[in-house]
């Protein structure tokens, strides 16, 4: 089974044209959490520019977008598991109460629990 990252349809959907980028871009400067969401995709899986995705990926959980917060406290969660760093667990768990403060269901609440356990170890 081939990685997300190399899945031709999830960075042909990711994809974003050239002559609409900028568009995007101040689209979600203007607060468009889910133009936000899709310059994460697009820098994640089209351009495999992990560093600017995380940016985009923020910017749009920090509009308020749900998924954004939901899928930051995985991914926090998942980086802590590699790096074992204070920080990264407090990210996870930030963006996990977030996430529940929002409505985010049973899985992000499985999550912090998992993530607050890491914690005492």
């Amino acid at each position: 089974m081939p990685l997300p990252d190399s899945d031709p349809s999830i960075s042909s959907f990711a994809a974003i044209p050239a002559n609409e980028l900028e568009h995007f871009k101040q689209a979600a400067a203007a607060g468009d959490s889910q133009a936000a969401l899709k310059l994460s995709a697009h820098f994640d899986f089209y351009e495999q520019n992990h560093e600017a995705g995380l940016y985009w990926h923020i910017k749009a959980a920090k509009l308020g977008h749900l998924q954004a917060q939901a899928n930051l406290a995985h991914i926090f969660f998942d980086q802590y598991q590699t790096d074992r760093q204070a920080a990264t667990l407090h990210n996870a768990e930030k963006w996990a109460q977030t996430a529940l403060q929002n409505g985010a269901g049973a899985d992000i609440n499985e999550l912090l629990q998992n993530i607050r356990a890491a914690k005492v170890r």
